[in-house]
């Protein structure tokens, strides 16, 4: 059986991006291929993007996940130095995976961890554990499930409607939404959620008064709604940051919607956005992902760019610098999968290494000390061979080769499942009987861990790629099925 390890995070609000990088090693070695990432980031300094060009050893997703908690030693202070003239690249990839039990610790304050309870807890325990559950997103206050059924389910704080049932009330037991239609996959905002369907069409609920949910208007939907202006595109791929929204068509295209006050959309604007509009334009975009002010992407050939607030230095361009259009980063470097926190960004290389940068105040970067920016990037745990990064609001999780999982950041609620509430600023393993880990997800303060004896919850800020699992068990908790909206 396949656990999904949930860890709720209870720290205030939930960044909604997290998104989760995973590493799937093609047959051949890989060594400083390159990768494609969804990157926007350009000031006036700023050179002009370049194409990438793409590579036979390029990692490419694929349906195996396996991460075990794993723990981090010690906390590498090496360093990623500028390449001059040079390309930094890296890689990621999200990897579907297949569970039947669920966990969750965490903060569970509205409900987010789907058990029916509204109690916080810092260990492992059950969450959806009658359904095969494929993949799991988390966001501010609310989780979204996903089982190999295609059925969609959501969880937790619903203030702006973001669970899709049509109220606004919170719910402790997963209901279902969409319920006409075959889901492909989910992702879980701030306070939005979007769900992809089998057909290629994205539907969209909660917060929309940045124009997150791209239906042209600045009005929160209690139903999902249909984003009208894809309706002729066959869309691949979604991605969810802060309160901004991104996808992938068939045909390559990358398009952004929603807030853009920092240039995070990538467009070389710092208008709102209301309607998707195209980014990246030239690029062959495989992976996007969105903190709370910045967006990284990345390319088939292991590139990686990125755009938007920089304070912190979690464009990992080694300046502070805002960037209205995306600038290349990591040059040199294969990259294999990126994932975006609040304000910190981690990049997975193809060889199992792991960088980050950005903010540090909380150890999510995991050097063993606190530091309100870093940059260029830093390794990160040297000892381990990682397969699987994902940031959270101010945590990250790092499942490596051994199907271990590791965390560290923030922790006042548990969401590193270490079984304490006290901050790690070295990575430390997380613990709990869920069998071999296959995959994770980071929220606000919750956090998600796919695993091959079930699935688990802790707190999570990141989404989950959709996995095939077996068809959904009978559920032992009451779930309420909404049908889809007129």
């Amino acid at each position: 059986m396949l656990f999904l390890l949930v860890f709720l995070l209870a720290s205030g609000g939930c960044r909604l991006t997290g998104s989760r990088v995973v590493l799937a090693p093609s047959e051949g070695a890989l060594s400083q291929s390159r990768g494609e990432q969804f990157n926007e980031s350009a000031s006036a300094s700023a050179r002009p993007i370049h194409k990438l060009p793409d590579n036979n050893n390029s990692i490419r997703p694929r349906v195996h996940v396996r991460s075990p908690a794993w723990h981090i030693r010690g906390g590498s202070q090496d360093i990623v130095t500028p390449h001059t003239g040079g390309t930094r690249k890296l890689l990621s990839t999200a990897s579907p995976v297949s569970s039947e039990s669920s966990f969750g610790v965490g903060c569970n304050t509205y409900g987010q961890l789907g058990d029916g309870a509204r109690t916080s807890r810092s260990t492992l325990a059950p969450v959806m554990s009658s359904f095969h559950i494929s993949a799991v997103s988390a966001g501010y206050h609310h989780s979204v499930f996903l089982t190999s059924a295609g059925e969609a389910y959501t969880c937790g704080r619903n203030s702006y409607g973001q669970l899709g049932d049509g109220g606004r009330s919170s719910r402790d037991t997963p209901v279902r939404v969409l319920g006409s239609q075959a889901v492909a996959q989910v992702r879980a905002g701030y306070h939005h959620t979007l769900l992809r369907t089998a057909e290629g069409l994205v539907y969209g609920c909660g917060q929309n008064q940045r124009g997150q949910l791209g239906d042209g208007t600045p009005t929160d939907r209690l139903h999902p709604v249909l984003m009208a202006a894809l309706e002729n595109h066959s869309v691949v791929d979604v991605a969810a940051g802060a309160y901004n929204s991104f996808v992938r068509t068939e045909a390559g295209s990358v398009l952004g919607c929603g807030e853009n006050s920092n240039a995070q959309l990538g467009d070389g604007s710092e208008a709102d956005q209301l309607l998707p509009v195209q980014v990246m334009q030239g690029h062959d975009v495989v992976e996007v992902a969105g903190g709370v002010d910045h967006s990284l992407f990345r390319t088939a050939g292991g590139g990686v760019y990125a755009c938007g607030a920089n304070a912190h230095g979690q464009l990992g361009d080694g300046s502070r610098m805002r960037h209205v259009s995306p600038v290349e980063v990591m040059l040199g470097y294969h990259v294999a999968g990126v994932s975006a926190g609040e304000r910190h960004s981690l990049f997975l290389i193809s060889d199992g290494t792991v960088f980050g940068c950005g903010q540090d105040l909380y150890g999510q970067l995991g050097q063993g000390s606190s530091a309100a920016a870093r940059t260029p990037p830093v390794q990160i745990m040297a000892t381990h061979t990682v397969v699987e990064v994902c940031g959270g609001w101010r945590h990250s999780l790092f499942r490596t080769t051994e199907h271990v999982v590791y965390a560290s950041g923030l922790n006042d609620y548990g969401q590193l499942g270490d079984g304490s509430t006290i901050p790690r600023f070295t990575p430390v393993q997380m613990v709990g009987a869920y069998g071999d880990a296959e995959g994770v997800a980071a929220g606000y303060g919750h956090s998600f861990s796919l695993a091959a004896s079930g699935v688990t919850s802790t707190c999570c800020f990141h989404a989950f790629a959709p996995r095939l699992l077996p068809a959904p068990l009978v559920p032992s908790i009451p779930l309420a099925i909404l049908p889809a909206p007129l």
